[in-house]
């Protein structure tokens, strides 16, 4: 079964290590998503920790650490690298966040879901 892409945001509502942009994935299965901008670059995942799969963000959109290094989950503090969705720290040391396919079509940020 072939992915669609949906159109979360523009290029222009992301901001450098600032406040994911969340978005439905699949509402029977109750499964959401975010988009981060970090280095430059958008990076989307399932918004679900590996270890008990709860959502990262208790406070929408706040998935960063204070020093704004790791996506951090407010559940039980595991850190992740944003890049490769990787748990640096945490109950579920060596897993990984889902990420999801990204694409930006004319200034539009692309997530297949």
């Amino acid at each position: 079964m072939e992915k669609e892409f949906k159109r979360v945001c523009s290029t222009k509502d992301l901001t450098e290590k600032g406040s994911a942009i969340g978005f439905e994935v699949d509402a029977e299965q109750f499964l959401n998503g975010f988009v981060v901008l970090f280095n430059g670059k958008p990076y989307a995942y399932l918004n679900r920790c590996p270890h008990v799969g709860t959502e990262l963000d208790w406070v929408p959109g706040v998935v960063f650490d204070e020093q704004k290094t790791f996506l951090s989950c407010a559940t039980h503090g595991a850190l992740f690298d944003p890049v490769t969705g990787g748990c640096v720290r945490g109950p579920c040391i060596n897993q990984f966040l889902v990420s999801l396919v990204i694409h930006i079509e004319d200034d539009n940020v692309m997530v297949a879901v």
